[in-house]
């Protein structure tokens, strides 16, 4: 093995001056963070057993390569190891899996190059909580016994070369709430003890070679919010039970399978799902009415399979476009949206018809007189109004706030929305959140929001920007505190913080926006700005008050500086743990 490479050295052959750490700091050291520093070349000068009193290591996103040294067993006091996104080759040392026996509990070797297997000696690390291979080139089967890490919560061996089947004694991990499997060469069908799974909030076995049925026993794990089993072979009907998955909000996707029969109208209680994708079946029948009860669906595909009948009339059938629904056998809606229009008044023919005819044409005729009055009435009420709406364009064209309740008039706002945008032309558009675009406009007596612009910054003298702080934090506590159940905004950052006339902070765009559900998990997938992210949530995807505090520190930052901070919170994290690291 690859690892064999380093057993022939010494560990006192190797200095502990490395990277500026001196042989007494390391003593001392109890934390090493060195992410995001760009650190290059090997860790074979390291001498491991100089940090005698080491509890976590973090060499993450760097450009280390070569093997893990084999004399990384020696930090037998190690809770946690991040190696991940590097280029270490070889195998894993066997030495990793002795030292988690009596602390490790969080592990994280993924996005490497890393060979090897999965060893069943893996199963003895009792307190590991946290196991992810991802992203490497790690090959052979699921031991059954990673069954026996009974305190595990996550586990990602994704994008792999794992073959075999999946464990039936994976019911047995009891705490599990993230499990991924997905892209690898796992076969056979899904066990049954997926079910089991009482704490599970994510699953993903995409692209791999399952078969089989969808056991319905997944609509047990009750608290599931990310669900994909796309790109397999799964056969048969979609299980009625999982439409007890209603806290499913993130993803559900079941495309590129074998899945037929008809959809079950018991998948309309998924409420707060988000997106559904059932794409390149075999699914026949029609839609099922009760998809108009899924008000949090934003996007669905239902491409390539032998549906038909009308589209159900819901905002997410309303916005998607034709390709979603194209590829099925006599689908019908919205001639707008480039559907066949559905035939509502089906006639039984003969007479019958043509005596319908006649009594439409009768009533319609009947209705002329009222409808002329009618519209005689709006035009003359329209020609009165035409004088003051004048006027109060005036108005706005001066400069009065058009937006105060005295002064407001929806249609003309919207009016000058229209043309100030032409018509919403993606020139406009400035970003995209959850639900909406957003737009930037110039109103006739409006400004844009001018952050950052430097003649406008000017005006922020620091009294006024540290009331912009203060009313982000207000807002922030508001949330957090004063409303029940708590709500997590999720994507604070400087693009979402608006200012009135008066520079007074307001806290906008509730797209990605999730309420903190008592005694959950709370998972869900990451969702907000870059550079604004909480770091521990692009692994953990645990959704806390944490991660709007986090993001209220960058926009503090950038506040004070008048720009992102950007490598400064690198420093910052890289130096957290441990005062005394001195970099070369």
């Amino acid at each position: 093995m690859d690892s064999q490479k380093t057993n022939g050295n010494s560990s006192a052959s190797r200095p502990c001056n490395w990277r500026g750490i001196s042989c007494n700091s390391a003593g001392n050291m109890t934390g090493l963070n060195l992410a995001y520093t760009g650190l290059q070349g090997t860790l074979d000068h390291l001498n491991f057993s100089y940090f005698p009193r080491l509890l976590r290591l973090n060499l993450k996103v760097n450009r280390l390569n070569d093997i893990i040294p084999a004399n990384i067993g020696l930090l037998s006091n190690v809770v946690y190891l991040d190696l991940s996104t590097n280029s270490f080759s070889g195998t894993i040392p066997l030495s990793i899996a002795n030292l988690t026996k009596p602390n490790l509990t969080h592990i994280d070797l993924s996005h490497n190059n890393l060979q090897g297997k999965i060893l069943p000696t893996w199963a003895e690390c009792k307190n590991l909580i946290f196991l992810n291979f991802g992203g490497n080139s790690i090959g052979g089967e699921i031991p059954a016994e990673i069954s026996q890490l009974n305190q595990l919560q996550e586990l990602d061996i994704s994008s792999n070369n794992i073959s075999g089947r999946i464990p039936a004694q994976v019911g047995q991990l009891s705490k599990l709430s993230s499990l991924n499997l997905s892209d690898n060469n796992i076969f056979g069908q899904i066990p049954l003890a997926i079910g089991e799974l009482s704490n599970l909030a994510q699953l993903d076995l995409s692209m791999n070679m399952l078969s089989g049925p969808i056991p319905y026993q997944i609509g047990d794990t009750s608290g599931l919010l990310f669900l994909s089993l796309s790109k397999n072979h799964l056969n048969g009907s979609i299980p009625y039970q999982i439409g007890n998955l209603e806290t499913l909000q993130t993803l559900r996707d079941l495309s590129y399978n074998s899945l037929t029969g008809q959809i079950s109208p018991q998948l309309g209680k998924l409420t707060s799902l988000e997106a559904l994708n059932l794409s390149h079946n075999s699914l026949s029948g029609s839609i099922p009415d009760s998809f108009r009860q899924m008000v949090s669906l934003l996007a669905i595909d239902l491409s390539f399979n032998q549906l038909e009948g009308p589209l159900p009339d819901s905002r997410a059938f309303n916005i998607s476009p034709l390709e979603s629904f194209s590829h099925n056998k006599n689908l019908c809606g919205d001639p707008a949206q480039g559907l066949t229009p559905c035939n509502d008044s089906v006639s039984e023919g003969g007479k019958g018809s043509k005596g319908n005819s006649q009594v439409i044409v009768i009533a319609v005729s009947a209705s002329l007189g009222s409808v002329f009055l009618l519209l005689l009435l709006v035009v003359v009420i329209a020609f009165h109004r035409r004088s003051n709406r004048r006027s109060q364009r005036e108005d706005v064209v001066k400069g009065e706030k058009i937006f105060l309740v005295n002064n407001f008039c929806g249609r003309l706002v919207y009016g000058d929305i229209l043309r100030a945008t032409d018509d919403f032309d993606d020139a406009y558009c400035i970003g995209e959140g959850g639900s909406a675009k957003v737009y930037k406009v110039n109103l006739p007596s409006g400004q844009a929001n001018v952050w950052r612009r430097e003649k406008d910054a000017k005006e922020l003298d620091w009294s006024k920007r540290v009331n912009v702080v203060r009313g982000v934090a207000y807002a922030l506590s508001y949330l957090h505190y004063n409303c029940v159940p708590p709500i997590i905004h999720r994507d604070i950052s400087s693009k979402n913080v608006l200012l009135n006339s008066e520079m007074e902070a307001h806290v906008s765009d509730f797209g990605t926006a999730r309420f903190l559900k008592p005694n959950s998990s709370n998972w869900t997938a990451v969702a907000g700005t870059y550079r604004y992210i909480a770091p521990e949530l692009s692994y953990t995807m645990a959704v806390t008050e944490k991660c709007d505090v986090y993001s209220f520190g960058v926009l503090t930052l950038e506040i004070l500086m008048g720009s992102h901070p950007g490598e400064l919170i690198s420093n910052l994290c890289s130096s957290a743990d441990n005062e005394r690291v001195q970099l070369a």
